[in-house]
């Protein structure tokens, strides 16, 4: 789909922020990053600090205030929202007969489409907080923190595993479940 190509060129371009494209090309092409809901590289580049330098991070008081956890706080609630809505929808339309050919189908295909649509906004928003910077050890979101040791630290970490540990490997096996299940030839 065309938002997939959208979304793995942001994930391209916000890679070239460590290995640098033109500095011209990242500033007129930074709008990229809200395909995948990457709000922190597109305030990197937005906030006019932003310089096209190899191994010249910026500090993240420059970015965002130093608020990441704002940003990520509002990410939790619309993945996980969506995910309780949509369990929600489909454990109330299981309990009426009249919504099991019409309604359901349709929330299936909603949920499949969001799920699908969010594989590279949850790995990139919830993988930020692995990103160490190697001569401090500071996380790269929120340089007050040590990486993997600090309780905000842990706390980012454990939600981000569990976070995509859900969304990109228990929801895939469940998939393939359903759909074997559902294969009419053998």
């Amino acid at each position: 789909t065309i938002i997939n190509y959208v979304q793995v060129y942001a994930l391209i371009a916000s890679l070239a922020l460590t290995w640098t494209f033109p500095e011209n090309y990242t500033k007129n092409t930074y709008w990229v990053f809200l395909f995948n809901l990457d709000v922190w590289e597109f305030a990197k580049v937005a906030s006019g600090e932003y310089i096209a330098q190899s191994k010249t991070p910026m500090r993240s008081n420059q970015i965002m205030n130093d608020q990441f956890y704002i940003w990520y706080i509002i990410f939790i609630l619309i993945h996980w929202g969506s995910m309780i809505l949509y369990g929600l929808a489909m454990f109330f339309g299981n309990q009426y007969a009249k919504y099991k050919n019409t309604f359901l189908p349709r929330m299936r295909l909603v949920g499949l489409i969001t799920w699908f649509i969010f594989i590279l906004p949850v790995g990139v928003n919830y993988s930020k907080v692995f990103w160490c910077l190697p001569w401090t050890g500071k996380m790269d979101v929120a340089n007050d923190n040590t990486c993997w040791t600090s309780s905000a630290s842990k706390g980012y970490i454990i939600i981000s595993a569990v976070s995509m540990f859900v969304h990109l490997i228990l929801i895939p096996i469940y998939l393939v479940v359903r759909i074997k299940q559902n294969v009419v030839t053998p």
